[in-house]
């Protein structure tokens, strides 16, 4: 099911209408929406769509050439991303869309892919007529590989999406024969993310959704959040100390690092600057005060992020147990 992204698809259909060389970084959080968008715009298009995953480098191109298949015979071109794009850049003879999606587990396949890239856009799809799509769910990894100002890629692209969650208008296009008290009571867990929406579309009571969607041993919306943290950070633990902490009520910046145990408020804000960069937290100060006041204020902003640290982190153990217990 495809909801609303009016805005972005018209953003990409006037690029694509363009007769030039576009690169397209896409990226978001995870759930968010970004393969489903990806489709939408690709649909009834000249197209290549790859899904990288964590596999060899030989196992991707391999991959590669079969998603190609359709459009251009490329299985005879060696084990090399710089000699399949060179043959595609002088062998396809329509406006093609060449779509890598998670990118950031193709980089971790090769040393320098993005190097690589940075060489491939620039001798070989600069001066196409091609639309390349980098999309990537780890914002960590797309901002040190392709978007930040130390990037390889950097200064190659001609546009790019950040994917943000539905607003909760948006989200409502999910819920067109609920009534708008039930409509509020998902949003307020799931937020604007459309993979957790589209679990809440039955016609059954919130706390039985709950029970099924979320508390039910299997169900990924379990795990969702250790998951996620695992996906995008190198010490996950310590992000997970530290969003509990600020569940728990420990918002200014010397109560979380009390709790967490860190040293020095300066040890933390390195993780915190990760959190907010990446829409998980935010930092409120008093309508009075200065931005580089210490007054601030730490708080969980996304909606699923602070259900499940309020109610589910910390009662685990009963869920485990029983959940018409938890219930």
């Amino acid at each position: 099911m495809f909801v609303d992204r009016k805005e972005e698809l018209d953003i990409l259909e006037k690029k694509f209408m363009e007769k030039q060389f576009h690169f397209f970084p896409i990226y978001g959080r995870r759930r968010v929406g970004k393969t489903e968008l990806i489709k939408q715009f690709i649909k009834d298009k000249k197209a290549i769509y790859f899904l990288a995953t964590s596999g060899s480098k030989r196992e991707n191109i391999e991959r590669f050439k079969e998603a190609a298949k359709e459009i251009i015979d490329i299985s005879f071109v060696t084990e090399s991303w710089r000699e399949i794009f060179e043959y595609l850049s002088k062998h396809l003879e329509e406006k093609t869309i060449i779509v890598i999606d998670e990118f950031p587990y193709l980089v971790e396949t090769e040393k320098g892919l993005s190097s690589i890239f940075q060489y491939i856009v620039d001798m070989y799809l600069s001066n196409t007529n091609n639309f390349l799509i980098l999309c990537g769910s780890s914002l960590g990894m797309m901002y040190k590989e392709v978007l930040g100002y130390r990037a390889p890629l950097y200064g190659r692209r001609t546009g790019q999406l950040e994917i943000s969650p539905l607003s909760f208008k948006e989200s409502a296009g999910f819920f067109k024969d609920k009534k708008i008290r039930e409509k509020i009571e998902i949003y307020s867990i799931c937020g604007g993310v459309p993979a957790y929406l589209k679990e809440f579309m039955e016609n059954k009571n919130i706390f039985t959704l709950i029970k099924e969607k979320i508390l039910s041993k299997g169900s990924p919306l379990l795990e969702e959040i250790p998951f996620i943290l695992r996906q995008e950070f190198r010490e996950p633990k310590t992000y997970m100390s530290i969003l509990s902490a600020i569940s728990l009520g420990n918002r200014n910046l010397g109560k979380i690092v009390n709790y967490c145990g860190f040293q020095s408020k300066t040890g933390i804000m390195p993780y915190l600057y990760n959190l907010e960069n990446l829409g998980y937290i935010k930092r409120e100060l008093p309508v009075t005060e200065k931005p580089r006041s210490k007054r601030g204020l730490y708080f969980i902003s996304d909606n699923y992020f602070d259900f499940w640290f309020k109610f589910i982190r910390r009662n685990m153990s009963l869920i485990e147990i029983d959940i018409r217990k938890a219930l």
